[in-house]
């Protein structure tokens, strides 16, 4: 037993040194400048030190767990903060290799906290205000600055999201082992981008966990009111948290209420009269909060306009198509076609494997649906989600669309873990042809360890999943900041993938940039191939002169990952630098700007 405890020890200590050995790596090896993948431009032993520390912590637990030996649970609680000091790892190291951040949405949100902390209100057109506002308090309280809070603080979310896992494993599965193994079972691995961008849906999603291990807990007897009074909190917060989340929350609800009165009835075999917790208060709180919210922003009015003609029409547009055209601009074949979604979603039908296991194990054993009913109204939930995601991609619901249902594949696996945890209890506990073998652990480890790993490398986009890094560098923003300093303000701009404005409003608030940019932040993308299929001079693609800021973003994208869609080639890029008609007024290596002499 001596030697088993040192084993123990030897082993936590090798991981913790193989991750600190990754971050040491990261930091010595940083960006230069625009990388299309991470992950080559990252050493490919920060990498292997982390899955092999992921895969020490996985074994030491899955050891111990097999082996029921209670003595040595604290090498459990060893082993959970090995898995989540590497899951911070992992979200941080762009950050320790010196990125500034992300494109799209994320970039946006930085210039919504910049507007907070400026003139010190809510935006009038912000309607998921609770996670800026939670940022901005982080903000004054700890006086670092915007940009380390932004990008920092999903990181934290993401933990916070396997911790919750964890709590609502001890309100939902029964042995000590299922919590233990649901928690383990997704501290190393990452279901979606939601991890890692800045995000209110993405936080929100991640937070319903903890919203329902409330909830199971407001019912029991001990602690009943404190847990029923955070319920009560976290209700009245969510319709500002994000309009997709609340309907998903209040649709759970809705089906916790009906789950409530049908397990009984099924266990029963037979219609009862039976006293059912509805829990009909608070859906009807969140749904007074939430409607009138949301029904305040004009924002909202196409889509329920468009919700309206799907429902009357009887059809909304075909998901599947429009699928099946994007695949086909990138020429795959079938095989290839299947390897990409399994690079891309590996994880997910891993931990959607283990739903159905769930599903088929408490359909089989009567004592199970017995002692897990919080269990089964978690399958029912994700069976639900699940339901919806396939209404809306084979377009049997109408409207579906217009509520955002395209994000519902993250709100399906959001819960998987419990079920993971549930089955691979059974697996260790349960006398199969691998015990003979004594192979159980083992196996779980496997298991884990590749939805592991394929997450990690899906976790940032690169050209292994044929899609380009997102990745904003300092040299992008200060090219888009030359520009606001020296652009003629009656000037209009045109862009490729990388409009001025998007970024300006990341840097100064979208209030100040629309003042010091004026009127031409209604950016217009560039013609496809500069035009030079047609004519000679891209100035004569246009009836004013314009301003042109270029990444190298944008051109790395289309000579590389995205060469088959054909929108831009490399000799496009040769013959806009000799290009008489446009003027190369700045350049710092990352980021260039032209200015397009209109010849109309």
């Amino acid at each position: 037993m001596f030697g088993l405890n040192i084993i123990f020890k030897l082993i936590c200590i090798l991981c913790f040194m193989l991750s600190l050995f990754s971050i040491l790596m990261a930091y010595f090896n940083p960006a230069h400048g625009y990388e299309l993948s991470l992950y080559n431009s990252t050493p490919p032993i920060v990498w292997i030190s982390l899955i092999f520390s992921i895969f020490g912590g996985i074994s030491i637990i899955m050891y111990i767990v097999h082996r029921n030996q209670s003595d040595y649970y604290n090498y459990c609680f060893l082993g959970l903060l090995i898995l989540l000091f590497d899951r911070i790892i992992l979200l941080y190291i762009p950050y320790i290799r010196g990125y500034y951040s992300w494109r799209g949405d994320n970039i946006s949100h930085f210039g919504i906290l910049k507007e907070i902390l400026t003139f010190g209100h809510i935006p009038s057109d912000l309607v998921y205000p609770i996670t800026h506002i939670l940022l901005s308090e982080l903000v004054y309280i700890t006086g670092l600055s915007n940009e380390i809070i932004a990008n920092h603080s999903t990181a934290l979310i993401s933990v916070f999201y396997v911790i919750s896992i964890y709590l609502l494993a001890t309100s939902s599965l029964v042995t000590k082992k299922e919590q233990i193994l649901a928690v383990t079972s997704i501290a190393g691995v990452f279901f979606s981008g939601y991890d890692v961008y800045l995000m209110p849906n993405g936080w929100s999603l991640l937070y319903l966990p903890i919203v329902l291990f409330f909830y199971f807990k407001s019912l029991t007897k001990k602690y009943s009111m404190k847990y029923a009074i955070l319920f009560l909190i976290t209700l009245i917060l969510y319709p500002f948290f994000h309009p997709l989340s609340t309907v998903i929350l209040i649709l759970m609800l809705v089906v916790i209420g009906l789950m409530e009165f049908l397990i009984p009835i099924f266990e029963n075999k037979k219609i009862l009269l039976i006293k059912s917790s509805f829990p009909l208060t608070p859906i009807l709180l969140e749904t007074a909060i939430f409607f009138p919210w949301i029904l305040s922003f004009q924002k909202f009015n196409l889509n329920i306009k468009m919700m309206y003609y799907s429902i009357i029409a009887g059809s909304s547009p075909n998901v599947i198509s429009s699928m099946s055209s994007t695949v086909g601009k990138l020429s795959l074949t079938k095989l290839e076609f299947l390897r990409l979604l399994f690079r891309l979603m590996g994880q997910h039908f891993i931990f959607l494997i283990f739903f159905f296991l769930s599903f088929v194990l408490l359909l089989k054993y009567p004592n199970y649906r017995k002692n897990n009913k919080n269990l089964i109204i978690l399958l029912s939930i994700t069976l639900f989600i699940g339901l919806m995601y396939v209404f809306y991609l084979f377009n049997i619901l109408p409207g579906l669309q217009a509520m955002g249902s395209d994000r519902l594949q993250a709100y399906l696996v959001i819960f998987t873990p419990i079920f993971a945890g549930f089955v691979l209890s059974y697996i260790i506990t349960r006398k199969m042809i691998i015990h003979k073998f004594n192979l159980a652990p083992m196996v779980c480890v496997i298991i884990i360890l590749i939805a592991s790993v394929v997450s990690i490398l899906n976790l940032y986009p690169s050209p292994y999943v044929m899609q380009p890094n997102p990745s904003i560098t300092q040299m992008d923003m200060n090219g888009a900041e030359w520009l606001l300093n020296f652009k003629n303000s009656a000037t209009n701009s045109v862009y490729i993938m990388s409009p001025v404005y998007r970024f300006l409003a990341g840097s100064l608030g979208h209030v100040e940039a629309g003042k010091l940019f004026g009127s031409s932040y209604k950016e217009a993308n560039i013609t496809d191939h500069f035009n030079y299929t047609i004519s000679k001079n891209l100035g004569n693609s246009y009836t004013q002169n314009e301003y042109f800021m270029m990444t190298m973003f944008d051109k790395i994208v289309y000579e590389t990952v995205w060469n088959v869609v054909g929108r831009f080639h490399h000799n496009d890029f040769k013959e806009l630098e000799g290009d008489t008609s446009v003027d190369r007024l700045y350049s710092n290596g990352d980021t260039s700007v032209y200015y397009i002499h209109s010849l109309l």
